[in-house]
């Protein structure tokens, strides 16, 4: 019954399905278990795939609990912080394992059943919660496979405008023009609310603008720029 509920409970909070102020609270304890339990692995080796219920559970919870209050104190910091380093853990492995795998999550790494969207699930609540799902950068001369290496921009760094009415940015990539200019490639959308199903809008089109850089070396994305209009 329990695995249910935060099955549900996790897939609202990630559609925004739940108006914020009737969200229901995980219980303390349980949080403080999640917490305190390591970050699963998701692997198919040798034919043998790695069932790690109890931790993939934690994740849900935490990635849950996270998104509800992401400045609420376990053990000396923040949700924010244990879910970003749970994250970290299945999403940076720094060296490969004895059997050559790694620990990030791939299409036949079955621990079974519901646990499969547990990935998905944790990383798009992150996402939606500030405090975790922002830029990440290092050293260039550090090692970039140590998750150590990695800090984390406060703030997103690239969001919907208000003022030029773009909504969504997303699908970042980048590129450069024939004449060198770094160019950002992002979809969105020139609307704020979305009828119908969310996933089925087919309307964040492709736009590109020219990515800048800092003095400190660090990229400067700026916001979307307003649609062009006659």
């Amino acid at each position: 019954m329990m695995k249910n509920m935060l099955c549900l409970l996790s897939l609202a909070l990630a559609t925004g399905a739940l108006a914020s102020p009737a969200l229901p609270t995980l219980p303390p304890g349980l949080v403080e278990r999640a917490v305190r339990t390591k970050a699963p692995r998701w692997k198919f080796v040798d034919h043998q795939r790695m069932r790690e219920i109890p931790e993939t559970f934690a994740l849900q919870v935490t990635a849950a609990a996270a998104y509800q209050n992401p400045e609420a104190v376990v053990d000396g910091r923040s949700l924010a912080t244990h879910l970003a380093e749970k994250l970290r853990f299945f999403l940076v492995t720094p060296e490969p394992y004895p059997d050559g795998s790694t620990r990030e999550p791939e299409s036949q790494g079955g621990i079974g059943g519901w646990t499969h969207d547990v990935a998905a699930n944790a990383l798009l609540l992150a996402k939606r919660t500030p405090a975790v799902w922002s830029q990440l950068s290092a050293d260039e001369h550090a090692d970039l496979l140590a998750p150590q290496s990695w800090t984390k921009s406060p703030t997103p760094v690239f969001t919907t405008s208000e003022a030029h009415q773009v909504y969504g940015p997303g699908h970042n990539s980048f590129t450069t023009a024939p004449d060198g200019t770094d160019l950002l490639v992002y979809h969105a959308r020139s609307y704020r609310d979305i009828p119908g199903d969310p996933l089925k809008d087919p309307n964040r089109h492709t736009r590109v603008q020219p990515l800048n850089w800092r003095p400190d070396g660090t990229p400067d994305f700026g916001t979307p720029r307003a649609d062009d209009r006659p």
